[in-house]
C-alpha cells in the first residue's frame, strides 16, 4: 500500500481487466513439502521444476525464467526471516552485504510493520505482516492482482492500475507487465511504476507468492512528463493459509472455501526524484495507520467476494484463525 497521502480516486485507466471467476493456483511440483520453522512459516522456497510445454517436453524460454522467479523469491523469504526474526535463510541474492538492521514500527497481534535499513543501499525495505482470519487465498489473489477488483478496494493508493501485457498461458510463472500510478500530495509529483509480475506456489498447501521488479522500456510505456518514474528493486506478496487443511480440501471445488490468511508484503522501492522532508516524515507517521487500513480493506473486499459467491464469509477454520497467535 502506498505510504503517501492520497486524493480522490481518479479510477482505472482500463485494459487487463482479467477474468476473476479464472483463479489460477500455482502449484509446486517439488516432491518434497518445502522445511517449515517452529512458528508454521517456511524457511525455504519450493524447489525450481522444470518447465513443461503443451506436449510435454521442456519449455526451454522458462526454464531459466523459472529459475530466476525462484531466486527472488528466495531473496523476498530472506528478509521476512530477518525482520521476524526467524531461523534460517542465506539463499537470496546480496542480502548478506546488506547488513540488514531491522526496526520495528509496529507490533499488533494482527499486524506487525518493520522497515530495514542497510548502510549500503539508500532505499528502506518495508515488510507488513496482517493476519486476515476472514478471507481465503484465492480471493486475496485475485483481489491484488486483478486491476479492477484493487481499483475497487485500493483505488487510495492507484489512480490507474493496468495490466500492459497479459501472461503467456504456457508459462508457470504467469509472467506479466503492470504499470500502475500512485498520487502524492502536492506539490510532490505522482509516481508511475513499470514492472515485471510473477505468481508461484509457496509448496502444495496453497500458499502463493506474488514477485514484483521493476523494468525500463519506453515503447510500453513511455515515462509521463508530469511525473515521476519510481523503481521497484523488489517487491512481493506471500499469502498463506491459516488452515492450510481447508484451502487443500477446497481446491477441488473451487478453491473458494475460507480459512483465514496470513498476508506479507515486502517493498524496496526507489521513489525517485528528491523527496521533501516533511513528505517522508508524514509517509513515516501515516504508515501504521494506513498499513492497519490497508489489511481490513483486503478482507472487507475478500469477505464481498465470498458473499458473491454464496460461500459463507466464516467457517470453522476462520472461527480458529481468530484464536491464533501470531
Amino acid at each position: 500500500a502506498s505510504a503517501a497521502a492520497s486524493p480522490a480516486k481518479e479510477g482505472c485507466d482500463g485494459g487487463g481487466d482479467d477474468d476473476d471467476d479464472d483463479f489460477y493456483d500455482a502449484q509446486s511440483e517439488a516432491e518434497d513439502e518445502p522445511s517449515a520453522g517452529p512458528t508454521g512459516v517456511r524457511t525455504s522456497p519450493p524447489r525450481a521444476s522444470p518447465s513443461r510445454s503443451p506436449g510435454g517436453g521442456p519449455a526451454a524460454p522458462y526454464a531459466k525464467r523459472g529459475d530466476e522467479v525462484n531466486r527472488r523469491l528466495c531473496t523476498l523469504l530472506d528478509i521476512e526471516r530477518r525482520c521476524r526474526g526467524l531461523p534460517g535463510g542465506g539463499a537470496g541474492e546480496g542480502l548478506e552485504a546488506l547488513q540488514l538492521e531491522v526496526e520495528s514500527v509496529l507490533k499488533e497481534d494482527s499486524a506487525q510493520l518493520w522497515f530495514a535499513h542497510s548502510k549500503s543501499c539508500p532505499f528502506v525495505i518495508g515488510c507488513l505482516r496482517c493476519l486476515l482470519p476472514l478471507a481465503s487465498v484465492r480471493d486475496a489473489v485475485q483481489a491484488i492482482q486483478s486491476p479492477r477488483q484493487r481499483m475497487a478496494w485500493d483505488g487510495d493508493s492507484f489512480t490507474s492500475f493496468d495490466v500492459l501485457r497479459d501472461h503467456d498461458v504456457t508459462d508457470p510463472t504467469r509472467e506479466d507487465v503492470v504499470f500502475t500510478v500512485m498520487p502524492a500530495p502536492s506539490p510532490v509529483r505522482d509516481r508511475e511504476i513499470l514492472q515485471w509480475r510473477w505468481q508461484v506456489a509457496l509448496g502444495s498447501d496453497g500458499a502463493q507468492a506474488l514477485i514484483m521488479q521493476s523494468f525500463q522500456d519506453d515503447t510500453l510505456r513511455p515515462p509521463h512528463p508530469q511525473r515521476v518514474r519510481a523503481f521497484t528493486h523488489l517487491s512481493g506478496y506471500l499469502l498463506r493459509p491459516l488452515n492450510p487443511e481447508a484451502c487443500v480440501n477446497a481446491a477441488g471445488a473451487g478453491g473458494g472455501a475460507q480459512g483465514g490468511i496470513e498476508v506479507v508484503v515486502i517493498s524496496q522501492c526507489d521513489l525517485g526524484g528528491a523527496l521533501p522532508g516533511w513528505f517522508q516524515n508524514m509517509a513515516r507517521r501515516l504508515a501504521k495507520r494506513r498499513c492497519l487500513a490497508w489489511g481490513q480493506k483486503l478482507q472487507g473486499h475478500c469477505v464481498a467476494m465470498a458473499q458473491e459467491r454464496g460461500t459463507p464469509a466464516e467457517d470453522k477454520g476462520a472461527t480458529a484463525a481468530r484464536h491464533e497467535g501470531p
